[in-house]
């Protein structure tokens, strides 16, 4: 249930962001999505895609009237594929916005499209610092490396003597 909520606040973040931008008629926002469903990593590309579907099926229609079109393409768990599904979206189905990649290296390819496009990208779980440094159109709902392995870690025992106190 944990991997349901985070995968809904991705969602519910974006929906928000694009709201503002509603007009006075009903508007078909297009959103991409690039997931691995096949291939290697499709263990986490797949219940990604689940999660997706059932907020979808929950909120098919904004208060304002706009709809949301997901467009899904499979990676095949690949940096190659992940870029061009990236630049797919942004050319020819002209997304608002694309939900991807789990992955951080998969994200990592799809980034500097992302930036000249000016198409916003959001990943839930690509952990790399290099994935939002230096790309103003790139964003995560999940710590970085560094957090996890530096602030996030300093209330933990540094040495033995130190964890001794700590222990239960």
């Amino acid at each position: 249930m944990k991997s349901f909520s985070g995968k809904a606040s991705l969602m519910a973040t974006l929906v928000a962001a694009l709201v503002g931008a509603s007009s006075a008629q009903a508007a078909e926002i297009k959103i991409g999505v690039v997931l691995p469903l096949s291939g290697a990593l499709s263990g986490y590309g797949q219940p990604s895609q689940k999660g997706l579907d059932i907020i979808q099926a929950i909120t098919p229609t904004l208060k304002n009237g706009d709809t949301i079109k997901l467009i899904v393409i499979d990676d095949k768990s690949d940096k190659v594929e992940a870029a061009n599904a990236m630049q797919r979206l942004v050319s020819s189905d002209k997304v608002d916005a694309v939900i991807g990649e789990v992955t951080s290296s998969n994200t990592l390819a799809m980034t500097k499209i992302a930036d000249d496009s000016k198409t916003p990208l959001v990943s839930s779980t690509a952990t790399n610092d290099r994935v939002t440094r230096n790309h103003p159109y790139v964003s995560r709902v999940c710590f970085s490396d560094s957090f996890r392995g530096g602030r996030g870690q300093s209330g933990l025992p540094r040495s033995e003597s130190q964890n001794r106190r700590h222990r239960v």
